[in-house]
Formats: C-alpha cells, structure tokens, sequence
C-alpha cells in the first residue's frame, strides 16, 4: 500500500456502463483498507481465510489486497470450478469468508453450505441479495467506512502465510500451496531485476487473478508502476487491445494459436491472399533469423521485407494496438513456428515457465536473446539442476514453504537441501536457456518401448492445423501412436459453408469425407517433423470440443489427460482393434 501511494501510474477499470474508469493505487489501497476494517469487524481473526470465486476484475485486487491487509490469507477459486472442486477447496482451505461474484456462484455456495462449516459470510459483488450469511459488498464497504479510525491492522511478516493457492489438479485433487509474504516479495525482484518493465508501459491484464501469475501480474503493477487496464471479459480482448495500445501483454499458448489460425484461416478463402500471407511470413522470419545471429540482410530481402511489412504484417500488430514491444508466454507448450510467426511480424514472443509452488515464474527469454522453442534464463536468485531422470529442480526465495495439510505430497515435492521438484523434464541449450521437454507424467513409453512426449507434438499440431481446437496424443504401451482432434466448430462452420459441405449437425460434419481428408492432410503434415514411432499412425474427430463442464480441462484450461482417454476410451480402443484385425 505504501509503494502504491507513491505510483503516478494507477489502474483502469471498466463501470457498469462499460467505460473505462480511472483510480490511483493510492484509491486502490484506501479500498483495501476500507475493506480490511469490514473484514476485522465481521470477526476475522489473523491467518484465517478468505476465498475469491470471481473473474478478473477491479474489485478482485482490491478485495485481495484488503484481505492481506486484515491479515487474512487469501485462497480463490476460479469461477469456471466444478462444484465438486469449490467444496474441495474452500472446505479444504478453511474459508471464513468468501467473496461470490454471481447469483449462480452464491446459489451453489449454498447448496454446499452444509459440507463447509467454517464459511460465516458470503460477500455479493453483484449486491443482488442479502440476508442471513449474504452480505452485498456495498453493505461491506459502507461498514468498513464506518470502523476505519478504530480498527487496527495486523502487523505481517515475511514469513506469514499471504495466500494458499490451488493447483491444477489435472490428475487428481487440487493440493493447496503455502506461500508467504516473502515469497511474493522475492518472485517481484526477481523480476524488477530483469529490468524489463518500467513505469511509461501499460498492459491490459486479463489472465485469471486465481492464478499464481495472474496474482504476480497484480502485484507487479504496483511495484514497477506501470499503467494497468484491467478486464477479464475474454469476448472484449480485441476490442481492448485496440483501445488500450498495450505495450506488453502476458498471454497463454491458446490465445496466440487462436490469434494464428484466425488470420491463417482468413486467408484460405482466397487463394492470393494465402499466397500473399505465407510470402509475406517467410520473408519476416528469414529477415528475423538473420537479424538474431547478426549476419547481413541482402539488400533485396530488405526490400521484399519493407513490402511485406507495407501488405501484411502490419495489420497483425495492429491488432495488438500497435505498439507492443513484446508478448509473454507461459503456462503451457507454445510451438516454435508459432513464436516465430509472431516475432517476424515485429511482435517479439518471450516464452517463461513457472509453477505455484515457486511462486509463478521461474525463467523467461530476454528481449534480443530469445531462444525459440526456450523458456529462457533463470530468474535472477533463482537456481535450476536437473535430476538423474532430467527433472528440472529449481530453488530460490520463492518457492512456496509446503502443502497445505499435505506432509506427504510436500515431503515427495522437495528434494535435499531445499531443492523442488517441478514436474518438468528439460535441458539447457549452449546458450544457458531450458528447453522443456514435456511434464515428467506425461511422457510415455510405446510397447516398442520408444518415449514419447505428447506436449511437443500436440503444442505442434496446434501450428500446422489452424482448424484445431485442442489436440491430444495417446499411445502408452500401444504399438503406435493415435491423436484425438477436437476441431474448432466455428471456423468449420465456416469452412464447411465456403465449399458447400451439408450436415445436420457437428457431429455428422466430423465423419464426413471432405473434413476426415482435411484432418488427414494436416496429421500428415506434422508427421513430416516427427520420428517414426512418435508419428500418427491413426486419429480421431472428437464430436465435440474438450471442456471444464466434462472434466476435461481443469478450471485453468489444462488438460486432464487420464480424464480424457477415458471418455473416448472407446474410439481409441478401436484403433488398434482394426489394426489388430489386418494383421
């Protein structure tokens, strides 16, 4: 709250008009603390927890930084959460307080209420109801205005618990993890250190804040000074980015694939303008490569790129408002080629890598030394090893101090003299970044007993196929290797009406001719990189696309792979049964 008092810079947020409306972190931190002296009053005690169940917004950071500030830990659930997973985490975690963005989150709250005795109080953000445990958050705040002069705040050190965050839970429960003030401090100069943000940029934050990266995003605002609009309204991102001119965005793999198919697929009705896009991408990449080992640019590709730049490249930064000096990447595989599409095109692409239990971000790639394919350098006061088996251990001021109420999991999670398990198999190029291979639990062995990393091939796939929704690659103990393509049903609805393809529904358009040949081409496409045995030997168009509600993805997007295979454990048994009957 001090550093915020100090900021020129503040935060944008949207009212409920829609316009953009500004506050100073100093308004911030007085909303926090008005909101702290609600929390103190309503009988929060030191280190009990209050839980977030909201989308990114502005009340989010500070409800957030108010619960800190009456020294409550901070747990939160994403809003996408199956009921199953709201009542894990919050009875799990202990909550006291929970802070409901919606009428349907407060509904489900209270169908859970009886599993979750220690909840006390349900905050409304929409204001909608009150009574009993609901509280309209305005009520909240015109309490907390009324105690202010009296309550006095907690006194917080660097070891007290600031926030208890749950993991993915891709292959089982979600395990909550323990991070202190000093944690957070630690991850924030680790990265003022690489002196990549300062106070004239803005950026437009919409990552989810239930994420530990969202979180350092939040704080880091504040610490580097930077301006923040802030707006988790996916549907409005390209609105945004033409309203906002960010100068750095933080993004997923997914939204770069979708923003690479998007133009790529825009092009394929005309076969100039696919000619056009593919001319002008190979020139800005060879251009690009050049530039980056510092050899000579002929003067002729000069020209060619300056055309280029004029035709098509352009537009694509642009879209991005225009001024972008770089995107970053985390959370998930980004293929190469899809890096270096967007950096030909003058947007540099900083692939890092983290986890929540070393609080967030563990390495990034620099700007003029991106490595593609790298998740760069360690953070300054970070240090990585590898393991016997080539797990990547990392150790630094950041990593979380245990699982909440998890010896054993914490025990099987840090190895000697405080090193972490990150889950992350990898190596270190020649030129000191990690290259990760795929998650260590991931990777699979084929009964010709050839490994396989599925992460790198479907993070490949996602490239070459601009119709791609998601893509998964099984084949543990199989003789060969099958690929599940969930297509994007948008665009082949579209690329179904431009070529005249009739169907009554997604369903039937995935078993016909003309779409089972288009997957084909591509699957054939991306085997032309891959080794034999991780090649795709078979594949299947899913009917649908993979998604929270089936169980599929967790409430961060990841995907749950044993789920998965089990939901179509029928179309993949039949691919080998039909192998199995031609031999």
């Amino acid at each position: 709250m001090a550093r915020g008092a100090e900021c020129e810079q503040g935060v944008l947020h949207r009212d409920a008009n829609d316009a953009w409306v500004s506050e100073t972190w100093a308004d911030t931190g007085r909303r926090a603390r008005v909101f702290a002296a609600a929390l103190i009053d309503l009988g929060l005690q030191h280190g009990e927890r209050v839980a977030i169940m909201s989308g990114t917004r502005y009340e989010w950071l500070w409800c957030d930084y108010g619960a800190i500030c009456a020294g409550g830990v901070r747990t939160s659930v994403y809003p996408s959460s199956l009921p199953a997973d709201v009542e894990h985490i919050l009875s799990d975690a202990s909550a006291r307080v929970v802070v409901a963005e919606s009428a349907a989150q407060i509904d489900a709250l209270r169908d859970l209420r009886s599993a979750l005795p220690e909840l006390t109080v349900v905050i409304s953000l929409d204001g909608s109801r009150e009574g009993d445990w609901l509280v309209p958050l305005e009520g909240v705040v015109s309490r907390g205005e009324s105690v202010l002069a009296a309550q006095p705040y907690e006194a917080l050190t660097g070891d007290d618990i600031a926030a208890i965050l749950y993991t993915s839970g891709t292959t089982g429960r979600a395990k909550g993890v323990l991070l202190t003030h000093r944690s957070w401090n630690a991850t924030l100069e680790s990265l003022i250190a690489v002196d990549l943000l300062h106070e004239d940029d803005v950026t437009l934050l919409w990552l989810p804040l239930a994420h530990a990266f969202g979180k350092a995003l939040s704080l880091m605002a504040v610490r580097a000074g930077y301006l923040t609009y802030i707006d988790g309204n996916l549907d409005r991102i390209a609105s945004n980015l033409d309203e906002v001119k960010p100068t750095f965005m933080c993004s997923v793999p997914r939204i770069l694939e979708k923003i690479h198919a998007r133009v790529k697929t825009g092009a394929e009705a005309s076969p100039v303008k696919r000619r056009l896009l593919d001319w002008a991408a190979s020139v800005a990449m060879t251009t690009q490569e050049l530039e980056t080992t510092g050899e000579r640019v002929p003067r002729k590709l000069g020209v060619q790129t300056k055309v280029a730049d004029a035709l098509v490249l352009k537009k694509i930064r642009g879209a991005f408002g225009g001024r972008l000096r770089f995107l970053s990447s985390g959370s998930g595989a980004l293929d190469p080629a899809i890096a270096k599409w967007f950096g030909g095109a003058g947007i540099t692409v900083l692939e890092g890598c983290g986890l929540t239990e070393a609080g967030s971000t563990t390495s990034l790639n620099r700007i003029g030394e991106v490595e593609y394919g790298t998740v760069g350098k360690p953070l300054p006061g970070t240090e990585v090893a590898f393991d016997t088996d080539g797990e990547i251990l990392v150790r630094s001021a950041s990593v979380m101090k245990e699982y909440h109420g998890n010896p054993e999991a914490t025990a099987e999670t840090f190895a000697d003299d405080g090193w972490l398990r990150t889950g992350d198999v990898g190596m270190l190029t020649d030129r000191g970044n990690i290259r990760i291979t795929d998650r260590k639990k991931n990777v699979f062995k084929t009964a010709n007993g050839k490994y396989v990393a599925p992460s790198v091939i479907e993070a490949r796939f996602m490239a070459v196929c601009p119709y791609a929704a998601q893509f998964v690659v099984v084949g543990e103990s199989r003789r060969f290797v099958v690929g599940l393509i969930a297509l994007d049903p948008v665009a082949m609805k579209d690329w179904a009406q431009e070529r005249g393809v009739t169907y009554s529904d997604f369903a039937e358009l995935m078993r016909t001719d003309e779409v089972q040949a288009l997957a084909q081409g591509y699957v054939d496409e991306l085997n032309l990189d891959l080794n034999r045995w991780e090649q795709i030997k078979k594949f299947v168009l899913l009917d649908r696309e993979l998604t929270i509600e089936a169980g599929d993805l967790t409430p961060s997007m990841k995907l749950r792979r044993k789920a998965v295979e089990r939901s179509f454990e029928g179309d993949i048994a039949a691919q080998y049964v039909e192998e199995s009957s031609h031999q």
